[in-house]
């Protein structure tokens, strides 16, 4: 009854959250492969961090969200930057540490190729966490974080 429950709290608050672009793949590439959604999001999010963070970069060189990935990226190696582009790659090189440490599969172990790509971006372009993404990603840069999962 407490697991059901907590179940039921982590759900409602990841519902009212605003996910991004890992939740708004993970829907498609789960609905049309049956990959596991923890599987796919931990597949995806380096990948997605690392699109966020140039296209930040060369859009908007400091805004807000970028800001934050610089300070999670100083404090996740307890060292303070100059420069807020140094500072938020830390995190890419986190996240991909923590994944081959993990053993993040790719997701073509899980029969994820090139000929799903159109198809899963079309369905997460239509997902609403897409919407809560920090950058608006173009169809190529959906493909690009695709490439690097498989």
């Amino acid at each position: 009854e407490d697991l059901a429950f907590a179940a039921l709290l982590s759900g409602i608050c990841l519902a009212n959250a605003g996910l991004g672009a890992v939740h708004g793949f993970a829907s498609p590439i789960g609905g049309i492969l049956g990959i596991p959604h923890g599987v796919v999001c931990g597949a995806l999010l380096s990948p997605v961090i690392e699109e966020n963070i140039q296209q930040m970069i060369a859009e908007i060189p400091f805004n807000e969200t970028l800001a934050k990935y610089a300070t999670l990226g100083e404090l996740l190696v307890d060292l303070v930057f100059d420069d807020i582009r140094e500072a938020a790659d830390r995190v890419i090189e986190y996240t991909e540490q923590i994944s081959r440490l993990l053993k993040i599969p790719k997701l073509s172990k899980y029969g994820l190729s090139e000929k799903y790509f159109e198809k899963i971006i079309g369905k997460a372009k239509k997902s609403s966490s897409m919407g809560y993404n920090p950058v608006k990603l173009s169809d190529e840069a959906l493909y690009r974080i695709l490439l690097k999962t498989v």
